[in-house]
């Protein structure tokens, strides 16, 4: 079994919210070739543990070209005021690269010189098929199965006056609002002026929210309503009046890091108690 591509695939295909559930059906189709549990999960995981040390090899050598350059840079005969430049847009290539930046090709067994790489993938992917198969092992341990995709919930009948309202526990606005201050850059400042430069990222917290484990801490509405109450509450935000930006697709947000770091501030203030029950 090509476990690279299983796992590649799975980041393609899966909605991030039910990557456990694909890969559960991933898991039964392998049993009904003969594969067992312990090979086909140890299979998977041992890909991931290639991809992040590939991943660590390719950070430590953007790093080691990046030194060479400063070196470099400090041994040409260039002016102070040159050099002082080049090293400055070196410092600023070396913040962009993190170990959550860097992207390794996935070339596939059957890759020969010359031929594309079949995909890619960052230390998030790597992370979220982690969380997935351990939550599928945990779950065949106790015997159960994962609840497998079920309707979209209903929308909430009342319709909400207040941007609190829309949270199963208002005093949970605030804390999550906060999150998007956090962010870097930030979304909004302390008086909740919009000061960001990407509006899709309001539709992309209402969905973190609405998914939050153990329990969400948003309810469902429409999108105009979010767009109404959201608008009401962030100064200058101006969501257009179909809600549009709930539809769009978002290639640069969806390529960056700002969901997984919605998810850790909403974990910090989950474990400091800032968030309520």
């Amino acid at each position: 079994m090509n476990y690279e591509i299983l796992l590649l695939e799975a980041v393609r295909k899966a909605d991030p919210n039910y990557l456990a559930q694909y890969i559960f059906k991933e898991f039964k189709k392998a049993e009904k070739d003969h594969y067992s549990s312990d090979e086909f999960f140890n299979g998977c995981l041992s890909i991931l543990k290639q991809w992040k040390k590939e991943i660590n090899r390719s950070l430590e050598l953007s790093h080691a070209k990046i030194f060479d350059l400063e070196n470099k840079i400090h041994l040409s005969k260039g002016t102070e005021e040159q050099k002082a430049r080049a090293i400055e847009q070196l410092e600023i290539e070396k913040k962009i690269l993190t170990i959550r930046t860097i992207a390794i090709p996935i070339r596939g067994e059957n890759y020969k010189l010359g031929q594309l790489p079949i995909g890619s993938v960052k230390v998030v992917d790597i992370q979220k098929l982690t969380n997935a198969l351990e939550e599928v092992l945990q779950l065949l341990n106790n015997k159960t199965l994962p609840p497998q995709r079920s309707e979209k919930p209903k929308p909430e009948r009342e319709t909400p006056k207040t941007f609190e309202d829309l949270f199963y526990n208002p005093a949970n606005a605030e804390p999550c609002l906060r999150v998007l201050n956090e962010l870097q850059p930030p979304v909004i400042d302390a008086m909740n002026n919009y000061i960001g430069k990407a509006k899709g990222i309001f539709p992309l917290w209402i969905k973190i929210l609405k998914s939050h484990k153990p329990k969400p801490l948003i309810k469902h509405f429409k999108n105009t309503i979010y767009k109404d109450l959201l608008n009401s509450k962030v100064n200058g935000l101006n969501l257009s009046k179909d809600a549009s930006e709930f539809r769009k697709y978002y290639s640069r947000i969806e390529n960056s890091n700002v969901e997984l770091d919605i998810k850790a501030i909403l974990s910090q203030y989950s474990q400091s108690g800032k968030l309520g029950k």
